[in-house]
């Protein structure tokens, strides 16, 4: 099995792109939001690329969405996604 390396980093752009890519994945509605039931996906989908099975609760998924969620509006967008693989993938790197 191919596995990524324990630390990757991208460019902030590259980043972005990531971003968009994994926004298009989970808003299949195409609503410009990630509902929740989107977001419950997402989750299960971490989860299995890990070999865990995991089945979130409606509480995960609400807490998951107040840690997306960074300017407070309630919902889950593209800057919010951008934001969140940003921090987690450009090591600080604009």
């Amino acid at each position: 099995m191919n596995r990524l390396p324990a630390y990757v980093t991208l460019d902030y752009e590259s980043a972005k792109q990531l971003a968009q890519k994994i926004f298009e994945i989970y808003d299949k509605d195409q609503s410009g939001v990630i509902e929740n039931y989107e977001i419950g996906q997402m989750m299960t989908d971490t989860y299995s690329s890990i070999n865990k099975h995991f089945v979130p609760s409606q509480y995960d998924i609400e807490t998951y969405i107040k840690i997306l969620d960074k300017d407070g509006d309630g919902k889950v967008t593209l800057p919010d996604v951008e934001a969140m693989v940003v921090r987690m993938m450009c090591n600080n790197n604009k």
